[in-house]
């Protein structure tokens, strides 16, 4: 298959379902809430759309997606009953495992984690308000715990803690304005009681 014709199918498969016939695939209708599609002529179905009812409506609830034609599925899509997004899951490796999980809230993304070492373990956390990138956690020796944070401010980067000795607590902190390691405010006695 040419590079040309992968990027057609993979664009196809992930736009807009009900358009079956735009990827030249027969569609397979399974039952009124599920269809399937055969994108690939190989009369085995690739992609899915499953429509769910709420309150007397059908809605579309879920997209699923094998991008490679291996008989795993590599993309899955979960939609609410207002038609927005709320989880879209990616293999990126093809092995049959996600790799990388977004949650969506109000059609704006709220949490995106990545499997970085393809362990089925996520080691990069990102978390986002309004739509804008907030933090990122990372377990950069991935052990399990996380050993770096990213802040940020309207979207922009501006200051890293690293924990270097592996005690769950960040060791140092970095402007990224100033580019100045800034140590890390030592750990306070709890505050005394002044009453009498």
């Amino acid at each position: 298959m040419t590079m040309q014709r992968w990027m057609s199918l993979s664009f196809c498969l992930l736009g807009a379902l009900t358009l079956f016939e735009a990827c030249g695939g027969a569609q397979q209708v399974q039952n009124e809430l599920e269809n399937a599609l055969d994108t690939n002529n190989d009369g085995k179905p690739d992609a899915w759309q499953r429509m769910e009812h709420h309150e007397g409506h059908l809605y579309l609830a879920e997209k699923r997606y094998d991008l490679n034609f291996d008989g795993k599925l590599d993309v899955i899509r979960l939609f609410d009953v207002e038609g927005n997004e709320i989880e879209n899951r990616l293999d990126l490796d093809f092995d049959g495992h996600f790799d990388v999980n977004t949650r969506f809230e109000e059609g704006q993304i709220t949490q995106k984690t990545y499997d970085a070492n393809f362990d089925g373990q996520p080691d990069i956390f990102q978390y986002y308000e309004g739509g804008q990138l907030l933090r990122i956690e990372r377990d950069l020796n991935f052990d399990g715990q996380i050993d770096h944070w990213e802040h940020y401010s309207n979207g922009q980067p501006v200051s890293a803690e690293s924990d270097d000795d592996g005690d769950g607590k960040p060791d140092h902190e970095v402007d990224l304005f100033e580019n100045e390691v800034l140590e890390p405010t030592p750990d306070l006695p709890p505050a005394e009681s002044s009453e009498p």
